[in-house]
């Protein structure tokens, strides 16, 4: 079984989770963690992949290679998100200035708001993946580590979360995917990839400075705060911030004991329903949120309750989903390639 097929299934609970967040939200007008602890798995997911892929298996690093996976990542990401807001003008979701400012990626609309972040990370990827070769895994690991601190104490003292961009949010699941990519590697060159050795707890000695930091820091804001604020608000404000840092570190451990546990991978690989979903995930994120907009005309229309409601949204997603993986991300993304000349 290839690697790639028990994470599609990971991927799958990730997009699943924001769009039970979305419903939720759109339904019952009720806010959920569901929406940025998918979003974590994904960003987390989508760096550890890369990793695995590129930094594992390249021996070069230079302009060419990086241009040939921008390439890549272009063709995976703009005729999708192109097609996606075509259909979302024509539903009015959208009006066509946004959706040229979208996919040019200066616009952050909607749930498209992470597109802008991850071409980001993509640009820099290669700068990336060149500088743990020349500092190596060990050393990597703890500048990695130490940025995931300096962000989150950042995170903490500028204040509630709803004044923090989703920079603070994404940057540290990107990292943390690297992270995951570096110490995996080395459990299974040691130890031979078990994690059920209580050996393996040196191995999280990072993550576990980094928890204790940041409840340190949410313990320190509180008490400095504690007579100039209401305390009421302030710790429903910590909470949410803490409840981020906790998730953040949960997904990424969760990832961690996927990819070196052999039984997760059996599971995971097991559920072919989940590694369908998973692989056309990409898609699935950009339309259900346009297909969404029209629940209320469903309501007025249909006299539909909420969950036939939802079911119908996931279905119809589901269908689009599949006609816009295999005629978009495959059948066109293997002429793009050849197109392009992209190795």
């Amino acid at each position: 079984m290839q690697k790639i097929e028990y994470l599609d299934s990971w991927r799958g609970i990730g997009c699943f989770m924001v769009f039970i967040s979305h419903i939720l939200d759109k339904l019952y007008e009720c806010g959920s963690f569901f929406g940025k602890s998918g979003v974590a798995i994904l960003f987390a997911l989508s760096a550890y992949l890369l990793c695995e892929l590129y930094y594992w298996n390249e021996k070069k690093i230079d302009i060419k290679w990086s241009i040939n996976f921008w390439k890549k990542r272009a063709i995976r990401i703009f005729p999708p998100l192109l097609f996606t807001c075509f259909i979302a003008v024509l539903l009015r979701w959208m009006t066509i200035e946004t959706a040229i400012w979208q996919c040019l990626m200066l616009e952050q609309y909607s749930h498209f708001w992470v597109l802008p972040l991850e071409c980001g990370f993509y640009l820099l990827f290669p700068i990336i993946i060149y500088t743990i070769k020349k500092n190596g895994e060990l050393r990597s690991t703890i500048i990695g580590s130490i940025m995931i601190i300096f962000i989150w104490s950042y995170y903490v003292f500028s204040g509630p979360m709803e004044n923090t961009s989703g920079f603070i949010y994404c940057l540290p699941m990107f990292i943390l995917g690297i992270i995951v990519s570096l110490i995996s590697h080395k459990i299974k060159s040691i130890w031979g990839g078990g994690h059920n050795s209580l050996r393996d707890i040196d191995i999280f000695g990072a993550i576990v400075v980094i928890a204790f930091e940041s409840f340190g820091l949410i313990i320190y804001r509180i008490l400095r705060d504690y007579d100039t604020t209401d305390i009421g608000k302030l710790f429903e404000n910590y909470l949410e911030i803490l409840r981020f840092m906790v998730g953040a570190l949960i997904f990424a451990f969760c990832l961690f004991l996927i990819v070196t546990g052999s039984r997760l991978q059996r599971l995971l690989g097991n559920a072919r329903w989940l590694q369908k979903f998973g692989k056309i995930s990409y898609s699935f994120y950009l339309i259900h949120h346009v297909l969404l907009s029209k629940v209320d005309m469903l309501v007025k229309i249909c006299n539909m309750n909420k969950i036939l409601i939802s079911l119908f949204v996931f279905s119809t997603s589901i269908v689009v989903a599949s006609i816009m993986y295999w005629g978009i991300e495959v059948k066109l993304g293997k002429i793009l390639r050849k197109s392009m000349r992209v190795i």
